[in-house]
């Protein structure tokens, strides 16, 4: 149910996780993250700076790519088979028409087609076969096309995904269809890159609008069901909200690991709601839990544990996120210093009220590649007694792991002051 409280719970949920160290990637469906993300030290990427290529080879062969994009758009645009068909044979005409051919793997390394050129061809084989079924799938790839997201080179910062939080803003693009389809490819790259990367750290992609971005097929999960399902086998985790039970796809309920259940109201949302949370055996929780999802408050939800043993009911503060400013900040200084470090340096990974570096110890800002940290003391707070040894304690955890400390007292600093002190420090990085 929408406003419940869970996107304030995946926001806060992420913001922890970034803080512990962990990489955190937002597929943000409504652009509503950004904030968010922002505020420990991620990067927002939007639609019109990233692509993904459907039909370049990268080394497989045209037909095989072909079949697996083929039954990625079937499932992904609910095809009938006979619009299946159609979009073979015109996948086919699209690459004969660049010049690429399966017997010749010379011509494999040619510019692949777009979308545009699938409308083409398209064009072409109505030209000769004016049919509704083709008339419709070139309106379904005309949506598609109309993005420009789905052009001729994948252009994705994955190294980034997968040491630090970012979030890809997809609310520009125009149609679910078009942000269904990014998804899927997107995590199937994704995971290619972190099997490719022996060691790499595991990334919690944040995923919301479930119930619209995850399609199943003919009794053929959608591809986060699929993840769901095989566990372990890829290589990240994935957090996934919905406005609903019902409408969603069944591997995505029956497999999820920790299910967090807020206000439901549906009368078939929560029996499934019930279901999810009562487990197997235990169905004489039923009545109870399905009052209580009916119940539930603002900012409350229920969450299974021990295998379903049991339900807890847990209540949250949301945290602040003012729009335009990110993160609630522990002063109006440390906001602006925050903005300032980003307009000094755009493209360096920062990290606010950082805990992973220390192992709970909080820093300011953290500047991880160049093993740097800022702490901007308020003159009070850091006068209270125990925060002196608080400080030297992390000034000499810090110098023990070949970091850098910068300071900078705040005793009431002016705008100026401040902008002045961030420019400071930015020169010494």
């Amino acid at each position: 149910m929408s406003g419940a409280g869970k996107s304030s719970f995946c926001k806060a949920l992420a913001v922890e996780l970034s803080r512990a160290g962990k990489s955190v990637c937002v597929l943000d469906v409504n652009g509503e993250y950004a904030d968010c993300v922002r505020s420990v030290g991620g990067r927002v990427y939007a639609t019109g700076s990233v692509g993904i290529s459907l039909w370049e080879l990268d080394g497989c062969s045209p037909v095989d790519r072909s079949a697996e994009n083929c039954g990625i758009l079937r499932r992904v645009l609910g095809l009938g088979d006979v619009q299946a068909i159609f979009l073979s044979r015109v996948v086919a005409a699209a690459y004969k028409a660049k010049g690429i051919r399966e017997e010749d793997r010379a011509s494999w390394g040619r510019e692949p087609p777009v979308m545009a050129d699938l409308l083409r061809a398209c064009d072409a084989l109505y030209a000769q076969r004016k049919d509704e079924s083709l008339a419709g799938l070139r309106r379904r790839l005309e949506g598609l096309a109309a993005t420009r997201v789905f052009g001729s080179k994948t252009v994705l910062p994955l190294s980034s995904v997968a040491c630090g939080a970012v979030c890809f803003d997809l609310s520009f693009l125009r149609s679910r269809d078009s942000q269904a389809l990014f998804v899927e490819l997107f995590l199937r790259r994704l995971n290619s890159y972190l099997e490719s990367q022996k060691g790499a750290n595991g990334v919690f992609v944040f995923l919301d609008e479930a119930q619209a971005l995850c399609r199943p097929c003919a009794g053929e999960p959608s591809f986060v069901g699929e993840v769901m399902r095989m566990g372990r086998k890829y290589g990240f985790s994935l957090v996934v909200s919905s406005q609903s039970l019902s409408g969603l796809d069944s591997a995505v309920v029956s497999n999820a690991g920790v299910p967090v259940l807020f206000q439901l109201r549906g009368a078939g949302d929560v029996e499934a709601g019930s279901r999810l949370l009562s487990g197997r055996g235990f169905s004489e929780k039923s009545g109870f839990i399905e009052h209580e999802l009916s119940v539930l408050g603002k900012f409350e939800f229920l969450s299974r544990l021990n295998c379903g043993r049991d339900v807890c009911k847990v209540s949250f503060k949301p945290p602040c996120f003012p729009v335009g400013n990110g993160f609630a900040f522990d002063s109006e200084n440390q906001r602006l210093a925050y903005q300032s470090f980003r307009e000094l340096l755009p493209s360096e990974e920062m990290r606010y009220c950082d805990k992973s570096v220390l192992g709970g110890l909080e820093l300011d800002f953290v500047f991880p590649k160049r093993k740097a940290a800022v702490e901007w003391n308020g003159t009070y707070f850091h006068s209270l007694p125990g925060r002196a040894e608080k400080d030297e304690r992390k000034k000499g955890l810090l110098e023990r792991m070949g970091w850098r400390l910068f300071t900078v007292e705040d005793d009431g600093m002016a705008p100026e002051a401040v902008q002045q002190a961030v420019s400071n420090v930015a020169r010494e990085l």
